[in-house]
């Protein structure tokens, strides 16, 4: 390793102050020489004070650029860092007293920035391995809760719907309406619970179970809109959902995750839609490649995408400021406005609806005002 040569400080003071010294005489003296009058005079000694300060400016900078290259070296040290610790340890080849006592000093410093750097990093690694283990051991405990919970609630689901099929007995109408409401909780539960082990199942890394074929995009979100049409309407929401005529639906992909994200979509500009009179537009476009620039760019289209079917639903709800826009599809986050607002929510569903498009071979994406609302598009690959 090349040895940084220091030199002795005192010998640059007293080099320094020769010259100097030395240069100072001779400019006095060449003054006087050629000085003719007062004002000849006056003029050749702001010429030599100039000359002065240029000469002391370089004189202190060459005393002290040693120092400065030492404390550069500190300062420029991360203790994170082994490479740079390395480097604050180089050694120096001192010529004199006082530099070898600094250099022996700076050696030490870095020794021991090295072992605290070492210590740091195994009790970083440690407690990586520490928090990984919990994670872990936390992720394997809710997903065999949430599949727990299903068989006792498709079991309840199944009572429930005995016995409104009067199979078991006469059903009055209020005993139908109380059947209505816990059938409708214990399908609220059962898609809980389905949600929550494949948001486990996504944050583990691993792939979505996906069934990929040929459905029609349109009849899922007639089914899905369908189920939505009460809850809307009790919000005193419209759900505007219109059929396109010119758009094929057919998609390659799996039914049931296509239903899903139609379902997530839905249920979220619901959700953060406040006040009557509100619209919720659900609406089919087509990429062929040869949309504007501008089209492109209203809706925020990936330029990697075409020849795709793009499920677009729009609210005139809350929105999301754009200090938390990258963190949308983060598992069980929720904006500000959502939690002030009291609003019920999981912080899952884009993240499925993310997984299970890109799963697809599709992409997913967002425009979003605060205060006015947002658009979620969901492109899938034509069949």
């Amino acid at each position: 390793m090349p040895h940084t040569p220091l030199q002795s400080i005192r010998g640059r003071i007293l080099l320094c102050l020769a010259l100097f010294g030395s240069s100072l005489t001779v400019l006095v003296m060449f003054a006087m020489a050629v000085a003719n009058g007062w004002a000849s005079g006056i003029l050749f000694l702001g010429l030599i004070g100039l000359l002065f300060g240029a000469i002391a400016w370089h004189l202190s900078t060459y005393l002290t650029c040693d120092v400065r290259r030492l404390a550069r070296r500190v300062i420029d040290t991360d203790p994170t860092d082994p490479q740079s610790v390395a480097i604050l340890k180089r050694p120096f080849e001192a010529t004199s007293l006082e530099t070898e006592e600094l250099a022996h000093a700076l050696h030490g410093f870095g020794e021991r920035m090295e072992t605290l750097t070492g210590s740091l990093q195994q009790e970083i690694d440690r407690t990586q391995q520490e928090t990984a283990e919990a994670t872990g051991t936390l992720s394997d405990f809710m997903y065999y809760i949430a599949h727990t919970l299903r068989t006792p609630l498709n079991a309840i689901r199944w009572s429930v719907e005995t016995l409104k099929n009067e199979e078991a007995g006469q059903v009055n109408e209020e005993q139908r309406e109380i059947l209505d409401k816990l059938e409708y909780s214990t399908v609220k539960l059962v898609s809980v619970a389905s949600e929550l082990q494949d948001a486990l199942i996504v944050l583990r890394g691993e792939p979505l179970r996906m069934r990929p074929l040929a459905c029609n995009l349109v009849a899922l979100i007639d089914e899905v809109a369908g189920r939505w049409a009460v809850p809307v309407r009790q919000k005193g929401l419209r759900l505007d959902w219109k059929h396109p005529e010119t758009i094929p639906g057919k998609i390659h992909a799996d039914p049931e995750r296509v239903s899903q994200i139609v379902n997530i979509l839905i249920d979220n500009a619901i959700r953060y839609s406040h006040g009557a009179g509100k619209t919720i537009a659900v609406r089919l476009l087509q990429l062929k490649g040869k949309e504007s620039a501008a089209e492109r760019k209203a809706w925020k289209i990936p330029p990697s995408l075409d020849r795709m079917l793009v499920l677009a639903v729009r609210d005139e709800g809350i929105g999301i400021g754009a200090e938390e826009r990258e963190r949308m599809f983060h598992a069980f986050f929720r904006g500000s406005d959502a939690r002030d607002l009291w609003v019920d929510g999981k912080g899952i569903g884009l993240t499925l609806t993310k997984a299970i498009a890109q799963g697809m071979n599709g992409d997913v994406w967002f425009t979003s005002s605060k205060g006015k609302g947002t658009s979620m598009f969901v492109a899938f690959p034509l069949a």
